[in-house]
Formats: structure tokens, sequence, C-alpha cells
């Protein structure tokens, strides 16, 4: 016992007549009691807050943010090991002892407010993995985390200076002015965040599109400043989130939603082609199963209209069919039979203004898919059946004249040149 009160003594002793050695030794220990505490508060929050999730029933949440809340926690004890102790250390002067508590206070509020950052992001995580989480609140979460940023510099700022945060924040309508000019993105972006969301325009996962920019992919990302969308061609597009309130843009969603998407397109006929039914053509077309129902209609009409007073042109002005009516009720006919196409919703064919490239007859219906290969494989079925039985109606398609097309009809462009040569 006197020997350890001796060396006691002897370290004292020592200590005293090397101030300096004296002041660095109690330094490094409370740096090392600092760093054990962080490591201890560390462990234990870790632990207390796995425990709570596991309680909870939401312990797959992941563990790189659990983490990063327990460490920006734990970093508060050391901080305050410092400002409660930094002035029991012999030989530091007045002013670096404040200098240290204030540094040490300021680092104790950013991490406070870096924790309730991490447990946002947290919060926000869970909020995505739920499956009905249709409207994003990532934008609402940085709102947040940029409100305790602020509330945290206002208070580091009042301990750096040692004044009121009341005084700082009177201060602040004097430059309310400067404020809004250097967030004005973020406000307009606030606003514009505010409605998307509440009004439910654009969500995680859409497919949206916007000519204007060329976005035309799905959302990945809704930011309270930015959207990232990944485009049909795997490149990604980010662009202020303002651009959806501000441009037109098309959302594919409710096309999804529905699980139907529709046909419309337009077969160019040859006017040329067009003409009454041919007896052989009545015929052939009498022999088409999905015709019945709308022939013994069509008879009806014709035994009423024969029965009507003729003059002498009597044979133009009687009911007759021509190709391209009896076409377009086939369409009509096939459309309705075909087991992918939506009988509830409208399906039509319907004669186009004609022009210099034809007549076009509009396939107009909705099929029962919205998978974007299938709707793709069977809208291209379709069309090519309508292709493949214009010649049994007497039709043919119009198409602009080419090299081969002059050639079946004799005409050489070598022939012309030995011709004019000659």
């Amino acid at each position: 016992m006197d020997t350890v009160r001796e060396f006691i003594a002897f370290y004292l002793s020592f200590f005293e007549s090397s101030p300096t050695l004296y002041t660095t030794a109690a330094m490094l220990i409370l740096v090392i009691v600092s760093l054990v505490l962080h490591f201890i508060f560390k462990r234990i929050l870790l632990k207390i807050v796995q425990k709570v999730l596991s309680m909870t029933g939401i312990s797959d949440v992941g563990y790189e943010l659990v983490n990063r809340v327990a460490t920006r926690l734990a970093n508060i004890a050391p901080a305050t090991a410092y400002t409660e102790t930094i002035h029991l250390i012999p030989g530091l002067s007045e002013g670096l002892v404040l200098f240290i508590r204030h540094t040490a206070a300021s680092f104790v509020v950013l991490s406070l407010a870096m924790a309730v950052a991490g447990v946002f992001d947290i919060i926000n995580a869970l909020y995505n993995r739920r499956s009905s989480a249709e409207r994003p609140i990532r934008g609402y979460i940085q709102l947040l985390k940029l409100a305790v940023y602020l509330i945290a510099a206002i208070l580091i700022v009042s301990l750096v200076f040692n004044k009121s945060p009341i005084l700082l924040l009177s201060g602040l309508g004097a430059v309310t002015a400067v404020l809004i000019l250097v967030f004005q993105d973020t406000l307009l972006s606030l606003v514009a965040s505010i409605q998307i969301s509440a009004n439910g325009f654009v969500r995680v996962g859409d497919w949206i599109e916007i000519p204007s920019i060329g976005v035309d992919g799905t959302v990945v990302d809704l930011a309270l400043h930015t959207v990232r969308v990944q485009n049909l061609d795997r490149t990604e597009t980010t662009f202020p989130v303002r651009k959806l309130v501000t441009e037109a843009f098309k959302n594919w969603r409710p096309m999804q939603e529905s699980n139907g998407r529709r046909i419309k397109r337009a077969i160019y006929l040859d006017q040329s082609s067009i003409h009454f039914l041919t007896a052989e053509e009545d015929r052939n077309i009498h022999r088409l199963p999905v015709l019945k129902s709308w022939l013994e209609m069509q008879e009806r009409i014709q035994g009423k209209w024969d029965g009507r007073e003729t003059n002498d042109a009597g044979y133009i002005n009687s009911y007759r069919q021509t190709n391209v009516t009896v076409f377009r009720a086939y369409i009509e006919q096939y459309l309705n039979s075909h087991p992918e196409v939506d009988k509830e919703d409208l399906v039509m064919a319907r004669q186009l203004d004609p022009g210099p490239t034809g007549m076009p007859i509009e396939v107009y219906c909705f099929l029962t898919t919205s998978d974007w290969h299938r709707y793709e494989s069977v809208q291209a079925d379709i069309i090519d059946h309508l292709y493949a039985v214009l010649p049994e109606f007497g039709l043919a398609v119009y198409q602009r004249p080419s090299g081969r097309d002059l050639e079946a009809k004799g005409f050489s462009v070598e022939k012309e040149k030995r011709g004019i040569q000659a």
C-alpha cells in the first residue's frame, strides 16, 4: 500500500514539474474516455434500436440506416464529455476552454440534427416498402430535413457567437428577400411537389412521356427538387420537378391500371379498287360466317328498299353494297369475335378523309391486355389479317409507286435513257 502511494506521489510531483506534459496527458485521457464512451453507447443504441424494430415487426429495415442513426447519436456522448470536463484540465487558457466547449456543443447539435434526419430516412424506407405506398413522401422528408438543418444552423451560429437564437431569428426578417432569392428553386419545387403528391399526378413507377424535353420512360425517383426517369432506351433523364406542373406530359398509368390498351391504326386503300360488289364477290362474302348476322340485316333493308318506286336510274339508285362497305362491316364483326378485344369498349371501323395516299379505313378498338409485348403482337396479328383478306373483297392497298412497281408496268430507267439519247 505504501508503495502505491509513493508511486502516485512520484507521478504527481513529476506532472507538477512539467505542466505541459500534465495537460497533454489529461487531454489524451479525455480523448480515450470519449472514444470508449462512443463505442459503448453505439453498441447499446444499436441493440436497443434493433430490439425495438423487431418488437414492432419491421426489423427488415436497412442495417445501414439504423447504424447511421446509432452512430450519430453515439457521437453526442463524447462531445458532452468534452463540454462538461474540459474546464477541469489545468493549463488551458479560458479562451481555448470556451472555444472547445462551444465546438463540442455545436457538434452535439449537428449530431442530433443528423440523427433526426436519419430517422426520417428510416421512415421513408419503411413507407416505400408498403404495398400501398402509391404516393412518394420523399419530397416531404427532404423538406423536413431541410427545416431540421436550418434550425441546427441557427443554434450552432448562436453557440459560436454566444448569442441568443431569438436575436438571430428576429434578424431573419431583414434577409427574407435574400433567402427567397437564394431558395427560389426550392420553393417552386416545394409547391410543385405538393400539387403532384396531393393530386396524384405522378408516382414512382409511372410510365410518363414529356416530348418537350425528350422524356419517355419510368419514374424511378421523385424528390423535392428533381425527378429521375429511366427512358425506354435505358438512359436516364433528370429534370426539375416543377416541369411536371409547367409542361404538358402523358401518364400511361391509367392505361396500365385498366388492363387494356387502344388500337388505332389505319389501312390505306387504293381508291380505284372501290366498286359495287360483283356477283362472284357477293357469293364469296356469303360464305364468311363472321358476316352472317350482318348480311341478314342488310337483306331485310334491301327488301324494304326494293319495294320503293324507282325511276329511270333505278339501277344506280337500287340498294347495292360496295366492297369497302362490306369490308368495314367485316372488320367490326371480326373484332367483336376476337377473344382479346374488349367488347365492353368501343369497337369501330370508320372511314377517314381520303387523300393523295388513298382512302384510310381506321381500326379502333381496345385490347384486354396492357402488356406491351402482348399488345404489339395481337395488334400486328389483327392488322396482318385485315391486309391478307383485302383481295377477298376486291380491294387493294395504296402504295406509292416504286422502282419495282414501274418495272412491272414495263417501264425501265435504262430504256428511257437510251430513248432520250437516240
